[in-house]
């Protein structure tokens, strides 16, 4: 087994427009424990196919199941976070004053 650089641990997934599976090779072991995880629990959409010696892990899955996730923007002025900071520090003081 040879030893990869970070930058050689690579995930890729790739599909096209004509085919409904993606394929998706893996170095990263949260993701590999994911996608075990959805063969397991989703088998007629997520296949694992082998692994290699170098560490990579290769799946199939439904190509509906690639999405990006977008993180909401946040709509808060500074002085609405704040306030919203310290409402939580009162209710986190008065929950710990209660628990004792």
């Amino acid at each position: 087994m040879t030893k990869l650089t970070k930058y050689e641990q690579e995930t890729i997934i790739n599909f096209n427009e004509d085919e409904s599976m993606a394929s998706i090779c893996a170095h990263n072991k949260r993701l590999i424990a994911k996608l075990n995880k959805a063969c397991q629990r989703v088998p007629e959409h997520f296949k694992f196919i082998k692994s290699n010696d170098d560490g990579f892990m290769f799946f199939e899955c439904t190509k509906k199941y690639i999405t990006i996730h977008i993180p909401a923007k946040s709509t808060l002025t500074d002085e609405q976070r704040e306030k919203l900071r310290e409402r939580m520090k009162t209710l986190t003081a008065k929950r710990s004053r209660n628990q004792i």
